[in-house]
């Protein structure tokens, strides 16, 4: 019986322990929390299952031996290095050699990202700021995102509402800056290739200055 071992790395860090499943059926198997890649603890959660299995003649040397294929299917639901090895019984496949695969965040879920933090009264001419952290489906932080992102002034009644790009947190918050210029009440929103978050809108009063 054919077994698979998921185990999670991290800058050259083997886990404690060897987890193993049974082949045969889908198995959830949570190895040892690590630091992932954005230095916070989590465990990753590997969804693992063999499928596709075929026999065939191989020849070596003079004698022919029975050889067996089959598919791994993983599903990772977090960020992170993973190393994964395949054992047939106690014997280690793939020469000895684990699988190392590195698992990146999907497509932004716009349902499950959206401006998380402003302040609903500011002074005008001041800048102001307002903190959007962007998902994916499996709640993983996005990175490295900010020029896609966008602040929209959806109110008619709109002057001139200079806004800066927004900057990276590294974590999969980003930090956007705006000038209010004129006094009122302003319906925003926060866009990502064009499309709102579902937070949208929201709506900033801006009031005057105590320097006017």
């Amino acid at each position: 019986m054919a077994s698979i071992v998921p185990l999670t790395i991290f800058n050259g860090s083997g886990p404690i322990g060897k987890p193993t499943l049974s082949a045969i059926k889908q198995t959830t198997v949570a190895p040892t929390p690590y630091a992932d890649l954005i230095n916070t603890v989590s465990i990753h959660v590997v969804m693992l299952t063999i499928h596709d299995i075929f026999l065939w003649n191989q020849s070596v040397g003079s004698s022919k031996v029975l050889a067996s294929a089959f598919n791994v299917i993983y599903t990772p639901a977090n960020i992170g290095i993973y190393e994964v090895r395949v054992f047939c019984g106690n014997i280690l496949l793939n020469g000895g050699h684990p699988f190392k695969k590195e698992v990146r965040a999907g497509e932004v879920n716009e349902s499950l990202s959206g401006a998380v933090h402003f302040t609903p009264k500011v002074p005008k001419q001041f800048k102001n700021e307002i903190l959007v952290h962007m998902v994916d489906s499996y709640l993983n932080p996005v990175l490295s995102q900010e020029s896609r992102l966008k602040l929209e002034i959806a109110s008619i009644n709109h002057s001139s509402f200079p806004s800066e790009m927004f900057l990276d947190n590294g974590d999969g918050s980003y930090k956007g800056q705006y000038l209010a210029m004129d006094v009122g009440t302003y319906e925003m929103c926060v866009s990502f290739d064009g499309k709102r978050f579902s937070s949208c809108p929201f709506w900033v009063n801006v009031y005057s200055s105590k320097l006017e």
